[in-house]
């Protein structure tokens, strides 16, 4: 029975991804890593070896690209250190953009986010939103400081925040990519303009 549980969680490790990383200083590391949302965010470590041995760790800091390519596909995804809103710097992968408002995916450290009805996603991954670098250093939030306007490096956020969403009492559900995403670029119009 030990060794049938011995061969079946060696079977079922995930392949390591090809890695591109592009350091600050200029340097260019080939490799591979285990899967991107498996990592802690605030470092990663790349192996010269498909095998993961000899591997070498970075922390995000010192970062300025990450390329992942998936194993067994054609996906290259695109990764860049974020600053989050706690002061650690993260790796984040970028998932859309709605003018100079940015929706990120990100790996929070221990915080496993509560999916629907209780139950845990396997992934230690939440979304968050940066307002881009000339906005709090291009920090990013996770959408419940988004939402409810706990934001207290934004300039005026967290009365905007009210003040919109009492102009738009349709929306029900503030988790929505779009509402959402337009109140974040309500808000950088609104900062813009003055």
């Amino acid at each position: 029975m030990a060794a049938c549980t011995i061969c079946c969680s060696v079977a079922g490790k995930s392949p390591l991804g090809k890695v591109t990383v592009s350091l600050n200083d200029g340097s260019i590391v080939d490799g591979y890593c285990e899967d991107m949302f498996k990592h802690e965010r605030a470092s990663i470590k790349v192996s010269p070896l498909p095998d993961g041995k000899k591997s070498v760790k970075y922390r995000a800091s010192d970062i300025r690209e990450l390329l992942y390519e998936i194993p067994d596909d054609t996906i290259v995804e695109h990764w860049y250190p974020i600053p989050y809103y706690h002061t650690q710097t993260l790796m984040m992968k970028k998932v859309r953009q709605c003018g100079t408002v940015t929706l990120w995916t990100a790996c929070i450290g221990l915080n496993e986010p509560v999916g629907p009805q209780g139950m845990r996603w396997t992934e230690r991954v939440r979304n968050c939103i940066s307002f881009g670098p000339d906005m709090a250093d291009n920090t990013a939030w996770d959408f419940s400081h988004i939402i409810y306007g706990r934001c207290k490096q934004l300039p005026e956020y967290g009365d905007f925040i009210k003040n919109y969403k009492e102009s738009h009492q349709e929306v029900n559900d503030w988790t929505e990519v779009e509402p959402l995403m337009n109140m974040c670029k309500a808000y950088t119009d609104f900062i813009r303009q003055d």
